[in-house]
């Protein structure tokens, strides 16, 4: 019991502990099944030793969270191939988890403040790794970079979108912590990623990283939001000279090849409306139906989109909403929508604790969600790992932090 004490008194439960080091395992460029094993075995941990200590109230947004497990369950049981909806949601458990660990077992700021500097922590190691692989090979290219690291969560260049929508963690970090170590940690944080999201041409990624940012220097300090705008593109510019700019090339076509792709979503939605073709089943049937699209012949979006070329793929629609849509039909698109909305609403109030620190990590991760949802028009899948993790990581933290300010604003400890 002392040791429970102890770790308590440091933020360390067995639930932070498990969250934290589950995130962490995001930065192994490995296929490794280590930080999962580590999750449930302090998930285990927390539910042996800790669950009479959990707060009694249920989180706020769970009902968001249950109606988007059920219309995920209800779209499996009609998809058109069980076994791979199945076996490519298996990211879902962790990312599940992680909710339960932190909405349902977090007791104090302290775990909170642990699982946001583990996130600006993958950040910094992430970035580094990904440098150095351009460094080692100046010749490649982003793809080959990215695929050399040998990491199961960043594949693409545009994974690293990651860095994006959780720069405001980092940026909070630094302006609330006065840890010395943190604070150097949370700017490294935020260089190293927009280097890193230069150097592979990730237009989504600066974008998204653009909004996110803003938004959160936005909400803490108004007239910084245009310096700090400011300040990511020209290390942006910076970075990207350096490669000869190919990443301001980019911005010559706003869709691209992607039009397609979301018209096609489109047409698989039409065919199976209510509860979609079923998780992930956008990659199978999409070659059934993006040569037959009917891309604009006049007009602006004329010169703005690009043809589906034989022999190209994609598993993904690079639109998360458009892909939900075609999967899990209208009400997996429902269901999604409540949960971004209600984790919204749950980050704008946040805007208004009594509490400084509680106020400032609401907004870090009420600015990253904002990232999320852009991002989510242009890029985000399900199918990359990160992307359930960081989502239900996000989503767990607010419905944490709100009933910390409900209580504060009762007056309770």
């Amino acid at each position: 019991m002392t040791t429970l004490a102890t770790l308590e008194g440091c933020g360390l439960s067995f639930a932070a502990i498990g969250a934290g080091a589950y995130i962490l395992g995001l930065a192994i460029p490995s296929t490794s099944d280590i930080p999962f094993l580590v999750l449930l075995f302090f998930a285990a941990l927390s539910l042996a030793f800790e669950f009479r200590k959990a707060p009694a109230a249920r989180p706020a947004g769970l009902i968001f969270v249950s109606l988007f497990v059920v219309s995920f369950t209800l779209s499996t049981t009609v998809s058109v191939d069980v076994t791979r909806s199945l076996s490519l949601s298996v990211p879902l458990l962790p990312a599940g988890l992680v909710f339960f660990l932190i909405a349902g077992q977090f007791r104090s700021l302290a775990q909170v403040r642990i699982t946001l500097f583990s996130f600006s922590i993958v950040s910094v190691v992430v970035p580094v790794l990904l440098i150095l692989k351009v460094i080692a090979d100046p010749g490649g290219n982003p793809s080959a970079w990215i695929g050399s690291l040998g990491s199961p969560f960043f594949v693409v260049p545009n994974d690293l979108l990651f860095l994006s929508i959780t720069a405001p963690v980092s940026m909070v970090l630094f302006r609330a912590e006065k840890n010395l170590f943190v604070r150097a940690t949370a700017i490294s944080a935020i260089v190293l990623s927009i280097l890193a999201i230069s150097l592979y041409q990730s237009r989504t990624g600066i974008l998204t990283m653009l909004i996110s940012m803003a938004v959160c220097a936005w909400l803490l300090r108004p007239r910084l939001a245009l310096l700090g705008a400011g300040a990511i593109i020209l290390l942006g510019l910076l970075a990207d000279g350096l490669l000869g700019f190919p990443l301001l090339a980019k911005f010559g076509s706003i869709a691209g090849h992607r039009f397609a792709l979301w018209l096609a979503a489109w047409n698989i939605f039409l065919d199976a409306p209510l509860l979609g073709h079923g998780p992930h089943s956008f990659g199978l049937l999409v070659n059934s139906y993006v040569y037959d699209v009917q891309l604009p012949d006049r007009g602006v979006l004329k010169n703005l989109v690009e043809p589906w070329h034989p022999g190209m793929h994609s598993p993904w629609a690079h639109n998360l909403y458009l892909e939900t849509l075609a999967s899990q039909g209208i009400l997996g698109l429902i269901a999604l929508l409540a949960l971004l909305a209600g984790a919204l609403n749950l980050g704008w109030k946040m805007r208004r604790s009594t509490d400084e620190t509680a106020r400032f990590y609401g907004i870090a991760i009420l600015s990253g969600l904002v990232g999320f949802c852009v991002a989510g028009v242009y890029e985000l899948s399900f199918i990359r790992i990160w992307v359930p993790v960081v989502l239900f990581s996000y989503v767990a933290l607010l419905a944490c932090l709100y009933r910390f300010h409900v209580k504060m604003s009762k007056g309770q400890n």
